[in-house]
């Protein structure tokens, strides 16, 4: 029984994973075609700056929850309640760091501006990965 649910839930993983990645392709290549060449550019490099971001919010913590959880199940409640404030703070210092460096950069107000909503992605991320994690 357990052979056939583990089986099951590693067929919907790797197909929910093949479809988003998939998806994210075609909307690439959507963004690719209706975009000017400029903002295409953008567009990329925006993405680019932002997911250097996305480790320092983490730190590494998805991780450590996953070894402590999986010793002990029971404490999940406890490390949920402990990392969501600092998951919350982590991702709020790699907005300010973005904004950070995009002005020692020179960067104008539009791609700052671009960086900073591109960057907001990272809070609803790491509550993602932290809520996967327990």
């Amino acid at each position: 029984m357990k052979k056939r649910l583990l089986f099951k839930n590693s067929f919907f993983l790797t197909f929910s994973q093949v479809v988003s990645r998939a998806i994210g392709f075609l909307y690439y290549i959507f963004l690719a075609r209706n975009l000017s060449l400029e903002n295409f550019g953008i567009y990329t490099f925006t993405l680019a700056f932002v997911y250097n971001f996305f480790p320092v919010a983490d730190f590494g913590l998805e991780r450590l929850v996953l070894k402590e959880i999986s010793r002990d199940h029971s404490k999940a409640q406890h490390y949920f309640s402990r990392l969501l404030p600092l998951r919350l703070i982590l991702s709020f210092i790699s907005l300010f760091l973005i904004a950070v460096l995009a002005l020692i950069l020179g960067q104008n107000r539009y791609q700052i501006l671009c960086f900073l909503l591109f960057g907001l992605a990272i809070v609803p991320y790491n509550l993602t990965f932290l809520i996967a994690s327990i």
